[in-house]
C-alpha cells in the first residue's frame, strides 16, 4: 500500500501540471499537500483501521505524513456508532462495530476543523472457488510469458457485483490495483488472468485476497488502476479517481468482504 500512495502522489503532481502545453520545471518537493483518507471495514473480525495523512515532498522516504488529532466514528446501519481513538500517526482503530454483509456503513471525520462523511455498502460474499498460475494469456506490459495468478469463481446472476484483488508475494503486499465487474458477464465463471507489475517466480508463495466491493469504491480503484497500466509518462490525460468521501478528492471508504487464498507459483 505504500508503494500505492506514492503513486497516488505522483498521480497528484500530473494532473496538476498535464494541462500546461509549456514545457515547465516540476518542482515535486513544493507540491500542495493534499488529505488523504483510506478508511476500511470488512466483515472479518475488527477492529478495522482507518489513515489519515497528509502528502509531502516527493524525495522524502514517506511520502504521506499521518495526521493527528482527527475525529472520526464509523456507523453501522442498525444504529451503533462506533468513535475511533488514535493508536499511531494517522492510524486510527474501532473499538466495537462489527463488519456485516449486505449492510450499509457511514463515516465521519472531521479533520484540521473540516468535515468528510461517506457510505460505502458491503455486498454478499461470492466464493472464491480456487487459486492457480499459468503463463497463458493477459500477456500485459510486453511479456506473454509472465507467470500470473488466476482467481476462478463464479459471478452471482442477477446483481451487479464488483471485486478487488489484492496480491501479495512471499509476504510482500506488491503495488499492482486489480478490479474486475460483471457487466456483459453476469453469471458467468471467471478466471481471468491477474498480471503483477512484479516479477513471480517459480516457487515463490502468492496470497490473494478477494474483496467485495460497492460500485463507488470499484470506480475509485478502477480508476486508478487505469493509470497504473497507462504509466505516468505517456501521453493521455490521468485520469483523477473519483472518491466517495464528501469533501475530500483523495482515498476512499470501502465495506466489503475478505477472502484469502494461498498458491506456490510454477
Amino acid at each position: 500500500m505504500k508503494n500505492i500512495t506514492r503513486y497516488i502522489l505522483l498521480l497528484v503532481i500530473a494532473l496538476t501540471f498535464h494541462s500546461c502545453e509549456e514545457v515547465i520545471e516540476v518542482d515535486l518537493n513544493n507540491a500542495e499537500p493534499e488529505l488523504l483518507i483510506e478508511a476500511n471495514v470488512s466483515d472479518s473480525t475488527g477492529p478495522y483501521t482507518v489513515r489519515v495523512s497528509m502528502t509531502v515532498g516527493f524525495s522524502q522516504e514517506n511520502n504521506f505524513q499521518g495526521v493527528d488529532g482527527a475525529f472520526l466514528t464509523l456507523s453501522d446501519n442498525n444504529g451503533l456508532t462506533d468513535t475511533l481513538t488514535q493508536v499511531s500517526n494517522g492510524v486510527y482503530t474501532t473499538h466495537n462495530i462489527s463488519g456485516s454483509r449486505n449492510s450499509s456503513y457511514s463515516m465521519f471525520a472531521i479533520v484540521n476543523e473540516k468535515q468528510y462523511t461517506s457510505v460505502s455498502y458491503m455486498p454478499l460474499k461470492t466464493n472464491l472457488d480456487s487459486l492457480y498460475t499459468t503463463t497463458n494469456g493477459g500477456g500485459g506490459f510486453g511479456n506473454t510469458n509472465k507467470i500470473k495468478i488466476v482467481p476462478k469463481y463464479r459471478d452471482p446472476a442477477g446483481v451487479k457485483n464488483f471485486y478487488r484483488f489484492i496480491l501479495s508475494i512471499n509476504g510482500f503486499q506488491t503495488d499492482d490495483v486489480f478490479v474486475q465487474n460483471d457487466i456483459n458477464r453476469d453469471g458467468q465463471v471467471f478466471n481471468q488472468p491477474l498480471v503483477s507489475r512484479t516479477t513471480i517466480n517459480q516457487g515463490d508463495l502468492l496470497t490473494l485476497e478477494m474483496q467485495c466491493i460497492d460500485e463507488n469504491v470499484y470506480k475509485y480503484f478502477n480508476a486508478l488502476s487505469k493509470n497504473f497500466r497507462r504509466g505516468l509518462n505517456q501521453s493521455q490525460t490521468p485520469v483523477n479517481p473519483p472518491s466517495n468521501i464528501t469533501g475530500g478528492k483523495l482515498g476512499y471508504f470501502s465495506a466489503h468482504t475478505i477472502q484469502r487464498k494461498s498458491v506456490i507459483a510454477h
